[in-house]
């Protein structure tokens, strides 16, 4: 997203099939919130704040057998008003 877009589009690739709820945890310059969904698609549209210079976030799931699976962290960076 650039200067005038201040949203983060976030999704998973997992179905219904595989996840019965996701989380998604999420930091604006450190500041950790998080937001889920019970149903596909896993899919989020965040608000970034324009002071946010790092956004991080990670996804947690519940299988459809009920078991937790974690992701990998993934961090974004703003570099001349864009987050990259």
């Amino acid at each position: 997203f650039g200067a005038d877009l201040q949203s983060v589009y976030t999704y998973t690739k997992a179905n219904g099939d595989v996840f019965k709820k996701v989380t998604l945890h999420y930091a604006n310059n450190d500041k950790w919130q998080m937001v889920s969904k019970d149903a596909y698609p896993f899919e989020f549209t965040l608000p970034v704040p324009r002071d946010t210079y790092e956004f991080k976030f990670r996804y947690e799931g519940i299988t459809v057998n009920g078991i937790k699976a974690n992701s990998d962290y993934g961090v974004l960076h703003r570099q001349q008003g864009k987050l990259k």
